[in-house]
Parts: C-alpha cells; sequence; structure tokens
C-alpha cells in the first residue's frame, strides 16, 4: 500500500530542480500553487515555519507518482556520507567523452520536436509561423513516469511575463496535445490567430476563467459555448526549463 506524500514548500522546489514536472522552482511559487489549486494541506511541527509550525501538502496524484518513481532515497535530501562536492563531479573532457560513450541514445532516449522560433505567449499573444522543428532527447523512463507519449510533445518557448515567476520569458516548455480538457492547469490556447501561455480553470456552463500569474494582468473569462468563439486548447504544459537570470 502507498504512503500518503505530504511535502512542505521547500521539498517541491528541490524536487522540481530534480526534475519532477509540474512544479515551480521556487517555494513561494510550490507555496501559491498548491494554495491556488487548493490542495489538501496540514500543520506540523517543524524548522523553517512561523512559531516552529510548518504546512505540508499532499500534491495529486501525477506529481505524487513522479516522486515516488525517483530511486529509492533520491526524493529525500542526501545524507553526508552519500553527498559529493562539486569539485569531485566537475570532470575533465577526456571523462566526460569516456562516460557519455556509456549512455545508449537509441535505447534510453527519444526525440521531442523542439520548435526553437515558435512562441507561446505570456503576454498580449503573438502568432506562430515555424519551418522544420529541431530535436531535445528526453529520457524514455522520464515519459513514462508522467504518461507522456513523445509523438504528442513539442517544446517552444515562453514570451512575455504575465506568466512569471512560473514561467520565465525565453524558457522552454513542453506542451502535450494530447491534454485539451480543461481541468486546473497552465494551457497553450489559440485565441483567433494569437497563441498565449495561461493557466486555465473550467467553470460551470462552458466558462473557462484564463489566469495569469503576474498579478499585474486581469483575469478574463471565456464562453465556448458562444457562436463564433475563436477558442482552443493547443495542449497542456507538462514541464518546463530555463536559464536562472
Amino acid at each position: 500500500m502507498e504512503v500518503e506524500l505530504w511535502l512542505s514548500a521547500e521539498d517541491m522546489a528541490q524536487l522540481s530542480a530534480r526534475g519532477i514536472p509540474g512544479l515551480p522552482g521556487t517555494a513561494r511559487g510550490c507555496r501559491d500553487k498548491a494554495q491556488r489549486e487548493g490542495w489538501p494541506s496540514r500543520q506540523v511541527q517543524g524548522r523553517g515555519g512561523p512559531g516552529g509550525i510548518k504546512t505540508l501538502f499532499r500534491p495529486p496524484p501525477a506529481i505524487a507518482a513522479a516522486v515516488n518513481a525517483l530511486p529509492s532515497g533520491q526524493e529525500a535530501e542526501q545524507t553526508p556520507d552519500q553527498s559529493r562536492a562539486a569539485s569531485d563531479i566537475l570532470l575533465p573532457e577526456d571523462d566526460y567523452q569516456a562516460w557519455a560513450a556509456t549512455i545508449r541514445i537509441a535505447e534510453e532516449f527519444v526525440p521531442i520536436r523542439h520548435y526553437r522560433h515558435a512562441r507561446a505567449s505570456a503576454g498580449h499573444g503573438a502568432a506562430n509561423r515555424d519551418a522544420q522543428p529541431d530535436a531535445l532527447l528526453f529520457s524514455k523512463a522520464f515519459l513514462r513516469t508522467i504518461g507522456a507519449r513523445p509523438a504528442n510533445l513539442f517544446l517552444v518557448r515562453v514570451k512575455g511575463d504575465s506568466m512569471s515567476p512560473t514561467l520565465q520569458a525565453g524558457w522552454t516548455v513542453v506542451l502535450d496535445a494530447s491534454r485539451t480538457a480543461v481541468s486546473s492547469g497552465i494551457y497553450v490556447v489559440r485565441l483567433g490567430e494569437e497563441e498565449v501561455c495561461k493557466r486555465l480553470e473550467a467553470l460551470p456552463g462552458g466558462i473557462v476563467k484564463v489566469i495569469s500569474d503576474n498579478r499585474l494582468y486581469r483575469e478574463y473569462e471565456i464562453d465556448t459555448t458562444q457562436p463564433g468563439t475563436d477558442f482552443a486548447v493547443l495542449g497542456q504544459v507538462i514541464w518546463f526549463a530555463g536559464l536562472v537570470q
């Protein structure tokens, strides 16, 4: 029987750095996401919280499954005898070549289509016209863990600041084109001829709330039942990566 997983905001930020999809890269972002999406929470005694009280959140099944799929012990901080100094892992080029030769690319990795010049606007929208895609390799085991099929995945870049701090301009996101039913999450949608990256929330009566994580941008709603509404969900964002500024 699986044990229920409860995580602090700091735990989630560390797991995000280890490649767990769907988690912001900062503790504040993780806390905001958990509260906004109504994750179950509880308070326990522990360091790091006001008055020695720490809030833990129970993540959704997809995130919990990704965490549970980590190699044993990886979800927890390493003990001192397991940790290694950065100087120990920064190998010279010859050592890299030897290590790289052991990686079985075709057996263990699969290419994902990467549209370097296509941008999902996290602002007021941008039209896209792109040519032949490049490719980025992803671990087959990782894609199985998050329940994604390579044929449904596309990489595009974020433009604009309306999804900050969750997504920054210039970051790359993985879009799963098979996930077009709106529940609660970040999606790329088409509005007329513009494509935007926004957080969506499904409301009763065919209403979709469009949310920007940057509070400088106002929320708005779209009635998908109205004739002539030129709105389409292109897919859900399931992973992201970007340079630390």
